[in-house]
């Protein structure tokens, strides 16, 4: 009993209680401003960890000190007297008392005043939703970076196929690769509940793969677990692992016992080949589209039943094009072919195989065969209606064909799916700038620039804006000598915004410019903007001629044409030469145009 009353005379008890209300609101200021302070994940633990070793030596303080008038003195040095301990007690009550009113305010506010950023953007409450994380390459030479994506990317493909559970886009989740990002803010970014993230070692034919789920609202790990395999099993562990993550994420799945994924190939090294090849062709460039190619012609060499390296080796043949433009006609003619045929094989090996119809859809519309494109993209959405890549793809199909409106709803539903991949938003902006919401098509192009600055393609989407609708230069031109740096355009490419710059307000030296670039017969960015700003109407149509009859065209843009245009006899002369009306005439007319009596049409 002495010793209690000690306790209590010395304020160690209510010391005590200010301790632990002060570190438990203390640890909630930590907790609410880590992810905004970008702060490691294990910031809180840290806090809370000192936190627990001051406990105790506050309590040793409090009864080995105590407060006088002279100050901090050794309890043991105070006379009795001099003891002011029951006025220090009644200010610890009273700091006791406010800090349990913070406690209470603080409850209640999180109880119903839920923080919006610490809940996932668009995972719906009781949803079971997931992302991949790309797993990290613990392999000793730090060179299987390609085989550790490629497991991540296997196992987000596997749990794609479970009904009832969202799976981020793998873009997006990729997007997050080498980064120490806060939980909080990748499931926030993703619009998930759940994390899976782990590592791959690989030594020889030996591999260890590592997983585990983690909550993003709290950081908590749901499930961990390591696997050691031949590299024989990988595919035994890809579906042995996203079986785990399923019965853990909800056990009202219902998942069969055969396997999730049937079209693999049973040659693992025709498999890394594969692996390595899809890593190259994310990269882009001629040098990795090349060794890309390689690698696929040993895939199907070794495994011409692999259905997937059909798809891959004709979507490369398809965009091969953009990476060559100076290759002979003939050349480009026999890539079409080629990519028509390889997808053509993937679709007799896996008519379930989404890309190859894709594949195929491009190749026919560069054929400038519009009736079998669009139905191949109808096969294409019937077997990836869920997947962004081909949702992304036929919306570009679509916009190139004249059905904006069906273009728009496509794109939109794949950055719902898959929302930090830059080239969507490109695809979107494109679409929303064609229906005349320029304002709109420009953020979603700066939205592109800023998840993927490696993309070209919405730096010219800007530059062209920025000049044609307002001349704003200042703008254009760091972009445009971006472009050049980097080796997308010629030096003449600034050198021409340069001269239309100077001209601008000049109608006469802009009308001499336009005359001198016409001599060129070249249709790029700054000669489109200068015949734009001077009402050319003819001299608009003509470059779009120039640039229907070049013997290499890629997305051929017939029906991205300004009203001016539509109102040309040419224009609607090229839209039937082409097919395109027959096109409109069995699949519908977009919405900007109607049919005219028994085989003519208007558009507006």
């Amino acid at each position: 009993m002495k010793l209690f009353e000690e306790l209590k005379r010395r304020n160690v008890f209510r010391v005590a209680g200010v301790y632990a209300v002060v570190a438990w609101l203390l640890i909630q200021v930590v907790v609410a401003v880590k992810a905004p302070l970008s702060l490691p994940s294990w910031t809180d633990t840290l806090v809370i960890v000192l936190f627990a070793i001051g406990f105790p030596i506050a309590l040793i303080l409090a009864w080995a000190f105590e407060m006088t008038p002279e100050g901090m003195k050794l309890t043991a040095t105070v006379a009795e007297g001099e003891s002011i301990a029951p006025k220090t007690g009644r200010k610890l009550d009273y700091a006791i008392l406010a800090g349990l009113s913070l406690v209470v305010i603080l409850i209640l506010g999180q109880r119903f005043f839920p923080a919006s950023n610490t809940q996932p953007r668009k995972a719906a409450s009781g949803a079971q939703s997931v992302a991949v994380l790309p797993f990290i390459d613990l392999s000793p030479n730090k060179n299987e970076g390609y085989f550790s994506d490629g497991v991540s990317e296997e196992i987000l493909n596997v749990l794609a196929r479970i009904p009832k559970l969202k799976v981020a886009g793998r873009t997006s989740s990729f997007q997050f690769k080498g980064k120490d990002e806060d939980l909080r803010l990748i499931g926030n970014a993703l619009g998930v509940n759940h994390v899976l993230e782990g590592s791959v070692r690989r030594d020889g034919d030996v591999v260890r793969i590592t997983a585990q789920l983690v909550t993003t609202n709290d950081g908590f790990h749901v499930w961990s677990e390591t696997y050691d395999r031949k590299l024989t099993d990988i595919f035994e562990v890809q579906d042995e692992i996203a079986r785990a993550v399923a019965d853990q994420l909800a056990l009202s799945l219902g998942l069969s016992k055969e396997k999730l994924v049937p079209d693999r190939t049973s040659d693992t090294e025709a498999y890394q080949k594969y692996l390595e090849a899809k890593s190259l062709v994310e990269k882009r460039g001629q040098d990795n589209i090349n060794r890309a190619i390689l690698l696929l012609d040993e895939v199907t060499a070794r495994d011409p039943h692999y259905a997937p390296a059909w798809a891959a080796l004709a979507n490369i043949y398809s965009i091969i094009e953009s990476y060559n433009k100076d290759a002979p006609e003939q050349t480009y003619l026999q890539w079409r072919a080629i990519s028509a045929a390889a997808a053509r094989r993937a679709i007799a090996l896996n008519p379930n195989e989404a890309s190859a119809y894709l594949a195929l859809s491009s190749a026919q519309i560069n054929n400038e065969e519009w009736v079998p494109a669009f139905d191949a993209i109808a096969q294409a959405l019937q077997r990836g209606a869920d997947k962004p890549d081909v949702l992304d793809a036929a919306a570009q199909s679509y916009l190139q064909m004249g059905y904006l409106n069906k273009a728009k709803e496509l794109s939109e539903k794949a950055i719902a799916l898959d929302p930090l991949v830059g080239i969507y938003h490109n695809t979107l902006g494109q679409i929303l700038a064609q229906q005349g919401d320029i304002d709109g098509g420009m953020a979603e192009f700066k939205k592109s620039k800023q998840l993927s600055p490696q993309l070209p393609f919405p730096y010219t989407n800007l530059i062209y804006r920025y000049v044609r609708f307002g001349g704003h230069f200042d703008k254009a031109m760091p972009l445009a000598q971006n472009l050049v740096a980097r080796g997308f355009w010629p030096r003449s490419f600034v050198d021409n915004l340069e001269k239309a710059r100077a001209a601008w307000d000049d109608k006469t030296a802009l009308a001499k410019l336009d005359s001198d670039w016409a001599k060129t017969g070249r249709v790029d960015v700054p000669e489109i903007v200068v015949a734009y700003r001077l009402g050319d109407e003819k001299r608009i149509m003509d470059m779009f001629e120039l640039s229907w009859n070049a013997p290499h065209l890629i997305d051929p843009n017939y029906t991205n044409v300004p009203s001016m245009v539509m109102a040309d006899p040419r224009w609607k002369a090229k839209i039937k030469s082409v097919g395109l009306y027959d096109l409109w005439k069995k699949r519908g007319f977009p919405s900007y145009c109607k049919p005219v009596g028994d085989d003519d049409f208007e558009c507006k």
